[in-house]
């Protein structure tokens, strides 16, 4: 979320807006079958009040350029390393 918040607040500063309300959660969904993990990840967005429809549309663009959404969607093979 913090990847995604960087993101969304560098439209409201590239168009001097103020960021305060700005404010990004993550609800995950974690299942126990057919073993235990996240099924889900919904990122949920609030944006400052009085946000317009063009500067909602252009943070949505800008929160999926993010590298960490990029990566859960495509995510790469995942190593355990005790070192």
């Amino acid at each position: 979320a913090a990847c995604m918040h960087y993101f969304a607040s560098g439209v409201f500063t590239k168009k001097g807006l103020p960021v305060e309300g700005l404010a990004i959660a993550v609800v995950a969904r974690q299942v126990s079958e057919p073993n235990n993990h996240v099924d889900q990840l919904r990122f949920e967005i609030t944006l400052p009040e009085g946000t317009d429809e063009a500067t909602r549309a252009e943070v949505e663009a800008a929160v999926k350029r993010c590298p960490v959404h990029n990566t859960l969607h495509t995510p790469p093979p995942l190593e355990v390393a005790i070192v």
